[in-house]
């Protein structure tokens, strides 16, 4: 029955180097691939067939007592025998649509005898043809009507091989949540059975997932097991399969020495086994890395003996893949007609078969092309295009665990950024903005899982009347030009084929076979120009006139500020209540900038540092060039949905040469899911749940990992001074402070202050934790299955490191953290740190957020003036009384005096960490 060897290419990996380059798998089935022993399933002595055991079968498998007798027409019997046998020869031949047409005939007759083992064999065989045409939907079918077949039958081998190969097909169409979960079926069956083979296979094509989504150290484990069981069972054709598996794995270590030299190993035993599909792939992954060391004549020669080798196979799925390198290896050679030619190939036969991840990359090369041909109207469709089929996928990818999420997100974000990037160059800056979103929400799904979206995300990108159009007549007059010339090109047609040839010749003077010449159709270019004239006209579409009307409700003036971090620059959108949205691209590089934010976050976390000339520096780049329009609209809070680095970055703490921002202004961050309601007012009813983890020294273990935790003594006096701010406030302190006392009372509180440790576990979100007063944990996903009936306005998170889960610089996904996800189970706001913060330092601000609270200030106001008051050591800010801490000297972190150029608490490492997330109000 078996097997379906599958190899990488090559376009896989270096999808991740060169944004260029294609992601794909390929399932290879051989015309061999049928185990001896399968066909012994239809027997064809009569006096050998044993009816199966029904008692346990479903309803539907149970034959009514007629077909039983009806199994017993031998003549019927031996001649779907016969009819399987001839399939065979006709498949081994390559005759595929008459080994199907042969088997059909023979699984109905099978079926009216209630002949279960033929029934089985024949269907895998039928799913197995299907997926070898690249006809994914048909085999699945087949597949799910064989599989529960051979379970009823106990036939271990046949259920492993059918599990098996239902996960490469689900593999093929990116839907990897069901490939993963298809091969894990499988993989103890065929250690069950003994069958190295079987097992050494499914553990490649483990591996080959894995790789798909990014995890390539996961996929390494996976193809070392592979080899080592290949070469233990003499299979030569796996162990050919695995090395050159490794060698594009090692690719990402860009070690391409020893990439070549697994590939050279792999070419060689195909060669020697004349296996022309192992042969194909090979030369097709050598191809690829000829191209990334950029000797593109090189690599062009493999391509095009891959292609021939896979064409004389009528391997679809491969060629399509060999297709789009081709493109890519062209347009590295600047010609860019033929790239592009290439690239439409592919993208029909991937839109045929149904392989919508190698769709959404090809739609993506395509528009990148464009962009470089100066097309950026045209390029924007294509990419718009992609990135819809990206957000399908990402839809389907949510079961997975979230570092494989990140990882698939990694993989496709440029596309997003290139779209994001073309849209602000062309000054289509809302259309940008509903980009950020969201990439922002895709980056916080796939770290946080099910991040909900706001009205405008939901629906992903959004298409004008002019890109639909465009759209449309590529799909009408271009890809049915691709399907005239490939159906030409045929030896033989089925009927069908014949049909839709006449058809197609019939309006041959519609249809268009060039690319270039489709781009210089009257069409198109009337509906550039009118998109043009569309889209320089209004800035009105989807949310915009809502969010300017939640920015008029704000009782003080605001903004919102969006960045995007690109290579080469930053672009900046502010986005204010009476006026277009305002688009700034700034010259510094995204190393620069990295460099810049890890440097400021160290002297921030150094009491004895001068973060100024730093913080200046980010001043200049983040909020320079948006002074004057801040002063035009009088602006006194800004909203910022942070991307990238810069969510490590407290907007406070930057310096304009004069004063701390923080001075300034007052600051609330936001994400494409609290944009809806940042406007919402607070509830007049303020009622209080404060909690305090006071003798908190304790160790939480996740997973290999130990957390160890100190006591937080001034958050004793920190939780019973904001008792008594508030009447009738509930207090949980120490070993009162449990997750079942504080369940019981948290719905019945707008305010909830946590002055506890929380940690927010890098790499395992789900794993994050909020530490309570007995030593016990909630982690995230009991914090989603248990609190909701969580309904604050405020939650404060007042301990070490609540959104700052790593030190190390990442994309700044982690920093929303805890903060996130409280949001996200029922509070309107959150406040939390982006650093270990000073215990005594905290109990002081926490206080003078509150008075400012309790005084009717709003959140983010009140957190403004208690910061004020930790600089200037006066509490009037707040509308209290009295000094902070009368200015006495901070202390190192060895007990000794240090510069008093910051007395007090006045160094922004005590009161600029706290950053609010969601409604400031």
């Amino acid at each position: 029955m078996r097997r379906a060897a599958n190899f990488l290419s090559l376009a896989t990996f270096t999808a991740l180097l060169v944004p260029a380059l294609q992601v794909s798998a390929t399932a290879v089935q051989r015309p061999s691939s049928f185990k001896e022993t399968r066909f012994l399933l239809v027997q064809t002595e009569p006096t050998a067939f044993q009816q199966p055991d029904f008692s346990k079968a479903p309803e539907s498998l149970r034959p009514v007592p007629l077909q039983l007798a009806q199994t017993f027409d031998y003549e019927r019997q031996a001649e779907a025998n016969s009819l399987l046998q001839e399939g065979n020869r006709q498949y081994n031949a390559r005759q595929f649509q008459e080994a199907l047409l042969l088997w059909q005939r023979a699984l109905e007759i099978y079926q009216e005898l209630g002949h279960l083992s033929g029934e089985a064999t024949t269907l895998y065989k039928i799913g197995t043809t299907y997926s070898l045409l690249g006809n994914y939907p048909e085999a699945i079918e087949h597949f799910e009507q064989g599989l529960p077949l051979f379970q009823l039958l106990g036939d271990q081998v046949g259920e492993a091989d059918i599990l098996n190969n239902l996960g490469l097909v689900y593999s093929s169409l990116g839907n990897y949540p069901e490939a993963i979960e298809h091969f894990e079926q499988g993989l103890p069956l065929f250690q069950l059975l003994g069958d190295q083979v079987g097992e050494a296979d499914i553990l490649n094509n483990l591996g080959l997932v894995y790789y798909l989504l990014g995890n390539s150290f996961r996929a390494l484990e996976y193809f070392e097991r592979s080899l080592a069981l290949t070469r233990e069972s003499g299979d030569q054709l796996g162990e050919a399969t695995t090395l050159a598996n490794i060698g594009s794995a090692y690719l990402l270590l860009r070690n391409y020495s020893e990439v070549l030299n697994y590939y050279q190993q792999s070419l060689s035993l195909a060669r020697e086994m004349d296996d022309q599909a192992a042969e194909a792939l090979t030369l097709g992954n050598i191809g690829s890395l000829y191209g990334l060391i950029e000797e593109h004549p090189t690599s062009l020669e493999y391509f095009e003996q891959s292609l021939s080798l896979f064409r004389d196979l009528g391997d679809r799925a491969s060629e399509v893949r060999v297709l789009g390198n081709i493109g890519i290896a062209y347009q590295s050679l600047e010609n860019y007609s033929t790239a592009l030619e290439y690239f439409e190939q592919s993208l029909f036969i991937k839109r045929e078969l149904d392989i919508r991840a190698g769709e959404a990359r090809t739609l993506g090369d395509i528009g990148k092309l464009l962009s470089a041909q100066a097309q950026p109207e045209l390029a924007i469709i294509f990419l718009k295009a992609s990135v819809e089929v990206h957000e399908s996928i990402r839809g389907d990818i949510r079961e997975l665990d979230v570092g494989l999420q990140q990882s698939y997100t990694d993989t496709v974000a440029d596309d997003y950024r290139l779209l994001a990037d073309l849209l602000l160059q062309q000054d289509r800056i809302i259309e940008a903005q509903r980009v950020l979103d969201l990439l922002k929400v895709q980056e916080l799904d796939d770290y946080l899982d099910d991040v909900q979206r706001n009205a405008q995300t939901e629906t992903g990108v959004e298409f004008w009347q002019p890109e639909e159009d465009v759209l449309a007549l590529y799909e009408d007059v271009l890809l049915t030009g691709t399907e005239l010339q490939r159906l030409q090109a045929l030896d033989t047609l089925t009927p069908d084929e014949q049909a839709r040839l006449a058809e197609l010749e019939a309006q041959q003077d519609v249809v268009y076979t060039s690319f270039i010449d489709w781009l210089d159709h009257p069409q198109i270019i009337a509906a550039v120009d009118q998109l043009r004239a569309e889209t320089r006209a209004t800035v009105d579409i989807g949310n915009f006139t809502d969010l300017q009307a939640s920015l008029r409700q704000l009782p003080q003036t605001s903004v919102i500020l969006y960045p995007l971090v690109l290579e080469d620059r930053l672009e900046l959108v502010l986005v204010s209540a009476d006026a277009p949205p305002v688009r700034y691209p700034i010259e510094v590089d995204a190393l620069e900038l990295n460099r810049t934010v890890v440097a400021f976050g160290q002297a921030l976390k150094d009491r004895r540092s001068d973060p100024r000339e730093l913080a200046q520096q980010l001043y200049e780049w983040v909020i320079a060039p948006l002074e004057n329009d801040l002063a035009a609209v009088g602006a006194e809070h800004i909203i910022f949905a942070p991307d990238g680095v810069l969510r490590y970055v407290p907007l406070t703490a930057l310096y304009d040469g004069e004063q701390w921002l923080a001075e300034r202004f007052s600051f609330s961050q936001i994400t494409a899911a609290s944009e809806a309601d940042f406007a919402a007012h607070p509830r007049d009813d303020r009622s209080l749940l404060a909690a305090a983890c006071a003798d908190c020294a304790f160790t939480v273990n996740v997973g290999d990992d130990a957390f160890d935790f100190l006591d937080l003594p001034a958050t004793l006096q920190e939780v019973e001074l904001l008792a008594a701010q508030v009447p009738g406030a509930e207090v949980l302190i120490n070993d009162d402070f449990t997750p079942e006392q504080f369940k019981r009372l948290l719905g019945s509180s707008t305010l909830i202050h946590l002055a506890t440790h929380g940690k927010f576990v890098s790499g395992a979100p789900d794993e994050s934790f909020v530490l309570f007063g007995n030593g016990q944990t909630v982690n995230l996903r009991q914090m989603r299955r248990e609190w909701s009936q969580l309904d604050a306005d405020l939650v404060v998170l007042s301990a070490c490191e609540t959104a700052l889960g790593s030190p190390q610089l990442g994309d700044g996904v982690e920093i929303l953290g805890l903060g996130f996800q409280l949001q996200r189970v029922g509070a309107k706001a959150v406040m939390a740190s982006l650093w270990q913060v000073s215990d005594n330092g905290t109990q002081v601000l926490m206080n003078a957020f509150y008075t400012a609270i309790d005084n009717g200030f709003s959140k983010a106001e009140a957190l403004k003036r208690a910061q004020q008051a930790l600089m200037a050591d006066d509490l009037s800010l707040v509308g209290g009384e009295g000094s902070v801490r009368a200015g006495a000297p901070p202390m190192s972190r060895d007990g000794t005096s240090v510069s008093d150029a910051y007395p007090g608490y006045s160094h922004p490492y005590y009161w600029a960490p706290f950053i609010l997330i969601g409604n400031g109000q």
